[in-house]
């Protein structure tokens, strides 16, 4: 019996924790944890429009998927299963038994193509350009509180003072 996906990696870029996987169907899929997702991210990932291959197709909350935590993270996601993907057939081979892989790579040859693998690099590529995207996302609705006054600014207006008593904003306190 195969096994559905497998890890392929598993890394930190500028605090957000990424996975790629590999699929028993030869695609692969990234994702990026989010610590505080938007209501936006929880309530509809699908409609977010983030430059990222084939857009956001994952956003959930979930202790199993994409891989085990001890507690429900929220994750966001894309595929690599859109038209013009192709399948990377050892992954196929790897993770399903032998009918399987033969059922599979028969209806590849009935419709042989010459479609681009998405490797796994690439797909780490792709998950660092999302992060990037979060990163604005989150700097560009989140506040910073004047300790003299009390006043709000933008993080993305980048303001060293604070327009209402000109005290110098602390920025280390938004980190």
């Amino acid at each position: 019996m195969g096994k559905d996906f497998k890890i392929e990696s598993d890394f930190m870029y500028n605090g957000y924790r990424c996975v790629v996987l590999g699929l028993s169907l030869g695609h692969r899929c990234g994702y990026v944890m989010i610590e505080n997702p938007t209501n936006e991210m929880k309530n509809d990932a699908y409609s977010l429009n983030f430059d990222v291959h084939g857009g956001i197709t994952y956003g959930a909350y979930s202790d199993r998927y994409p891989m085990e935590n001890k507690n429900e993270q929220f994750w966001l996601g894309f595929d690599c299963a859109h038209y013009g993907d192709g399948k990377d057939l050892e992954l196929v081979e790897e993770l399903n038994d032998l009918k399987t892989y033969m059922q599979i790579l028969e209806v590849d040859k009935m419709f042989p193509s010459d479609l681009e693998v998405k490797t796994t690099n690439y797909v780490e590529r792709e998950l660092k350009l999302l992060v990037n995207q979060l990163t604005d996302v989150f700097i560009s609705n989140s506040f910073i509180t004047c300790e003299s006054c009390g006043t709000q600014h933008r993080v993305s207006d980048k303001k060293t003072k604070c327009d209402n008593c000109g005290s110098n904003l602390n920025y280390v306190s938004v980190i």
